[in-house]
């Protein structure tokens, strides 16, 4: 299908672009830089049309791709710009493992022969179990490792902060995680993990795609996302996750729901974000 000819041709890979990200601009900082940009290059006013320009411009460097990316975030319901009356309603979601944190647990795969197999979380997302085989979660489930070991991916961080600042111009509005772990064993010690690095999450759910069985855990995500969309009033969705096969899963709802604009964000292994897939 079209929509997946850029997933399909730009693999997210283990050696992608592993420059440190610079830093974008966080809330409040002026995108000076980029209206000069767009008025040297495209003419006139800074506008969510000429952004989503930088941001697909072959000519534009990361620098102001990164700022186009965020200015859209923050001022952008696909080209229209949001007003403070504004009645649109966007769902943001994010992943966690190797999108929003870098974790260092675990899944295992249970032997017939009672041997174990290390899986990491890119692993899991595409490993088919054969048969006699499980899956041992025990680490994923460990929320006190997860709060010792995890450490967050700077720009998506960032990026998941200043969204959450500014859904207060969109009431209707919501950030999530949709996460491919089930249950911790701990609930509270599991989301002060986020709230020790700044993270508000009095605002924000888990939903927890490894309690479903529903098979590989892209399905799993895409039931939740389309319980979501069903439940709400929103007008664009987009998507943060570094595993492609969940970016497919999740702009294949578009059928589903063909009123709602959605946004993939493939996150590369240096935790770069690249160009999104709109439609």
């Amino acid at each position: 299908m079209k929509l997946f000819d850029f997933l399909n041709n730009n693999p997210i890979r283990e050696n992608d672009i592993q420059v440190k990200p610079d830093h974008p601009p966080y809330p409040g900082q002026s995108s000076g830089r980029l209206k000069k940009f767009v008025k040297r290059h495209y003419g006139g006013k800074m506008s969510c049309a000429k952004a989503i320009r930088a941001i697909n411009d072959p000519d534009a460097n990361n620098f102001y791709k990164k700022r186009a990316v965020w200015y859209k975030n923050l001022h952008c319901n696909g080209r229209k710009q949001i007003r403070e009356d504004d009645n649109t309603a966007a769902l943001t979601i994010f992943d966690i493992d190797d999108t929003l944190m870098r974790t260092s647990a675990s899944v295992f795969v249970k032997k017939p022969d009672g041997t174990k197999q290390k899986l990491s979380s890119a692993e899991f997302n595409q490993y088919k179990l054969e048969p006699g085989e499980e899956f041992d979660f025990g680490q994923f489930r460990d929320a006190k490792l997860f709060r010792n070991t995890s450490k967050p991916i700077e720009n998506l961080w960032r990026t998941a902060q200043t969204i959450l600042s500014n859904i207060g111009l969109r009431p209707n509005s919501r950030v999530v995680i949709v996460t491919a772990r089930g249950d911790m064993d701990d609930k509270d010690e599991f989301l002060r993990a986020f709230e020790d690095h700044g993270l508000d999450m009095s605002k924000i759910h888990v939903f927890r795609a490894g309690n479903l069985n529903a098979g590989s855990s892209a399905e799993n995500k895409k039931i939740i996302i389309r319980h979501l969309l069903k439940d709400g009033q929103f007008t664009e969705t987009r998507l943060f996750d570094d595993h492609q096969d969940n970016l497919r899963a999740f702009l294949s709802l578009k059928e589903e729901f063909p009123d709602i604009t959605f946004e993939a964000y493939p996150v590369g292994a240096s935790g770069t974000i690249g160009t999104p897939i709109i439609v």
